[in-house]
């Protein structure tokens, strides 16, 4: 494959590199250091430039790109009726993306990521950025220069899935750096949901890379990725569902998972469904932290959560388009990109930063596996997930 990028992957990537600095930087103390929010005004202004010239350079869009700003429209409308004005950049990104070869912003992924880490990290044991200590009933856990404890050990394990799903296939060695890396991450955070994901992922990874089974072309493969995402989404959402507080199997299950299951069935019986999404004031422990007098209701599971805050409408499309995703991944023939695909769904039934693209790349896989759907001959796109067929600069 060539190696040189189309104007258009060019625009895309100087925008998503650019976004994604400022938006890892809010994660850390980092930004305390400089003019953040003036800086990153402009930083927004300048990205929204970017993308709408990336339109005007793809000015064909047959019925797919037709296709897909009409469900950029419906998920603004969302934005607008949940009051949730954070969705607009991460579904501009996900429709520009739909030309670009994943592999670009993955690689923009980690170089933005480990540099943002390591100077983070760096600072924070050297005292020039906080180093908070959380401290809980059972555990002290250390932000090592990030606002929250846990959003290292998630950008650790997400860096992991993307090096992975980069590399294809991992070595040993490759394997063992892997986990001593996201184990030290978890010796200092205590984040018991990575610890469960990047083990089996890694292992997992390293173990089909060794046994090299030829799946790709069975049936039963395919619909497994392809029903990955809403089995994992349903199942998710039924356990908070039929949560019962009088059921002593259910409190142990609950009493695993930090009450997850309770306070996703308390903002069920709270909020209920609606079509197109409703305002939800989301109150985690940062918020608790500055404000004692609030309430905590945080709902860690992100497929309920986008359920509740963002609609019936949104939780479809999402879900239409995690089975695209599954098809996509089933047909790069790359059994890391799977493992990494199953491990971020996983995450997502625990945690929120499914759809937080300052976490991760992997929802960019939504509109770059929409526009290598062929609804009218599958077949014909075999083989061909990364071509490129615009011109060169």
């Amino acid at each position: 494959m060539n190696k040189r990028f189309t104007r258009s992957e060019f625009l895309f990537l100087t925008a998503y590199i650019l976004w994604l600095l400022f938006a890892v930087l809010r994660l850390t103390y980092l930004k305390d250091l400089f003019a953040f929010s003036v800086m990153n005004r402009y930083v927004e202004k300048i990205v929204m430039g970017l993308l709408l010239l990336k339109l005007i350079e793809d000015d064909r869009y047959g019925i797919k790109g037709i296709l897909g700003i009409c469900v950029v429209a419906a998920l603004y409308y969302v934005s607008l009726q949940a009051n949730a004005t954070e969705l607009v950049l991460p579904v501009g990104f996900i429709f520009s993306a739909r030309n670009v070869d994943y592999r670009h912003f993955f690689k923009a992924t980690l170089a933005v990521q480990l540099s943002v880490m390591a100077v983070s990290v760096t600072c924070s044991l050297m005292g020039v950025i906080p180093n908070e200590a959380w401290e809980e009933p059972e555990r002290i856990r250390y932000s090592l220069g990030y606002t929250f404890c846990t959003y290292g050990s998630h950008i650790s394990l997400f860096l992991t899935l993307v090096y992975m799903s980069l590399r294809k296939r991992l070595k040993f060695m490759e394997a063992a750096l892997l986990l001593i890396w996201n184990l030290i991450w978890y010796q200092v955070t205590d984040t018991r949901t990575d610890l469960f994901l990047f083990v089996p992922a890694i292992v997992g990874c390293y173990v089909l890379g060794r046994l090299e089974i030829k799946m790709w072309n069975r049936w039963i493969y395919r619909l497994a990725l392809m029903l990955a995402g809403p089995v994992i989404a349903f199942g998710a959402i039924a356990a908070q569902w039929y949560f019962d507080i009088d059921n002593a199997l259910w409190l142990r299950f609950d009493h695993a998972l930090n009450s997850r299951l309770r306070l996703g069935h308390d903002a069920i019986t709270q909020y209920g469904f609606s079509l197109w999404g409703q305002y939800i004031k989301w109150v985690g422990r940062g918020g608790i932290k500055l404000h004692p007098d609030w309430v905590y209701n945080y709902v860690d599971c992100s497929f309920l959560k986008y359920l509740l805050h963002y609609g019936i409408v949104f939780f479809v499309l999402l879900l239409l388009g995690l089975v695209l995703v599954g098809r996509m991944v089933a047909e790069s023939r790359n059994p890391a990109l799977a493992v990494a695909f199953v491990a971020w769904l996983l995450y997502g039934a625990v945690d929120a930063e499914l759809f937080a693209l300052n976490f991760q790349p992997f929802m960019l896989l939504l509109g770059y596996s929409f526009a290598q759907w062929n609804f009218i001959l599958p077949k014909a796109m075999s083989g061909k997930i990364c071509q490129v067929t615009e011109n060169r600069v």
